[in-house]
């Protein structure tokens, strides 16, 4: 066999590529496109409107197009209708991919003459099954055309289209719709499935919270008592043996009181931390204004005769427990009180706003103030922006009132600057 035989036999043996047009505006999508038939084996010309699609067509005809339908120029049902109209192109297999899913839409398809839906975003062996049926079983056009009246929904659409081309068209909607059906179900069997498995985590972080809480509890109950042992003899002994002590050793045992006191009230804040976690809540109506007053004027009475001004402007009421939420406000009005110390023209400022379905409460003050970088800090347990030289305290006080506020269904947050004052805010539902 001479060169020239050889070259005709392996012309017969290997087959060309399939042709496949593919008309898209949205250059990623088009990419996405090529590269999926490309890698199975298919030719594809790119488009990017209607027209242009038309004028690759009739150049060179391929064997399937596949459409999107909102494009510039000429969008995909006014080039069907075109493809339809021309007697080399009109057997041409075209389907509509797109994310239009009404019903005019698909009926508008079938009236243009397309012959497959499919619907973004589209499952890629979908596609091919698709493009598959359309080139095993292609079409012919003009052979048998049906005039009828579809009424869906109530409403009637005239459609126009060949036998096979209605029965191919609402095929491919019901296994689209099918399809995405089985694609929904998927979801929420994983859905059902991660949501067991976070019910079961958050019952795992409860269980040891509680445990966490209840060690807190425990510890905290425990060092009570050796604490006052240790504030009490030394009480002891600088009162029995004052006379025999030098000034120095005076010093050490004030030193030792002031600690153990210090560590005392620490515990008492911690032990008020984790039974804020623990107490069940008597919900009620509140009055959030006379709750405010009353403490208030409680807190002035060991104020040491401060001079400072206070404005409690009128407060919507708040659905809680009285006695947990009474809390918030030693704790806000406390803090207002004791970092207002410095200024001689010291103010505090108690108000509300409505918004949405909350009522936000906030306590103002022109105190020490706080950088605003260091602002999730405040909320935190043991967390200070201050020195205990400065200002007394252990840095629980905020923490209870974001655990009691979290509690009631709100949340806090805090607004300030250094050495111009603070706002501490709590929103409670309506």
């Amino acid at each position: 066999m001479n060169d020239q035989q050889d070259k005709t036999v392996m012309q017969e043996t290997v087959a060309p590529q399939t042709h496949i047009l593919v008309v898209e505006d949205s250059i990623i999508q088009a990419e996405l496109l090529r590269r999926l038939l490309v890698a199975q084996g298919y030719r594809v010309t790119l488009a990017k409107d209607g027209a242009e699609g038309l004028a690759a067509a009739r150049k060179e005809p391929p064997r399937v197009i596949i459409s999107d339908i909102t494009m510039p120029v000429m969008d995909g049902f006014e080039m069907c209708h075109a493809i339809r109209e021309d007697a080399e192109l009109r057997d041409i297999p075209v389907i509509l991919l797109t994310m239009l899913t009404d019903t005019r839409d698909v009926i508008h398809g079938l009236n243009a003459g397309a012959d497959y839906y499919v619907t973004k975003p589209f499952n890629e062996q979908y596609l091919l099954s698709r493009i598959d049926t359309a080139l095993k079983d292609t079409p012919k056009h003009g052979d048998e055309t049906l005039e009828m009246e579809l009424n869906i929904e109530g409403e009637k659409y005239p459609v126009k289209a060949g036998r096979q081309q209605i029965m191919n068209l609402f095929i491919s909607i019901y296994e689209n719709a099918a399809l995405k059906n089985r694609e929904l179900m998927s979801a929420q069997d994983q859905l059902k499935i991660l949501n067991e498995s976070l019910e079961e985590k958050t019952r795992a972080l409860e269980e040891a919270n509680k445990d966490l809480e209840g060690f807190a509890y425990s510890v905290s109950h425990d060092l009570r008592t050796p604490l006052r042992a240790i504030d009490g003899f030394s009480h002891q002994v600088l009162k029995r043996y004052e006379d025999k002590l030098d000034d120095e050793g005076k010093r050490y045992l004030n030193l030792v009181r002031d600690n153990t006191q210090k560590m005392s009230q620490l515990i008492d804040d911690i032990l008020a931390f984790s039974r804020m976690g623990r107490l069940g809540m008597s919900m009620a109506e509140v009055n959030m204004e006379g709750l405010a007053r009353e403490v208030f004027e409680e807190l002035m009475r060991v104020a040491n005769g401060r001079d400072l001004t206070m404005e409690i402007k009128p407060l919507p009421h708040a659905h809680g427990d009285h006695a947990i939420l009474r809390q918030v406000w030693v704790n806000l009005l406390g803090n207002a009180i004791k970092f207002t110390r410095r200024n001689p023209a010291a103010a505090i400022q108690v108000g509300s706003y409505a918004e949405g379905k909350e009522n936000i409460y906030f306590v103002k003050d022109n105190g020490a103030g706080f950088d605003m970088q260091y602002a999730e800090k405040l909320f935190g347990v043991f967390q200070r922006l201050h020195s205990v030289e400065e200002f007394e305290g252990t840095g629980i006080g905020l923490a209870i009132v974001k655990r009691i506020i979290t509690r009631h269904g709100g949340r806090v947050w805090a607004e300030g600057k250094v050495n111009q004052g603070a706002t501490v805010y709590f929103a409670l539902p309506v």
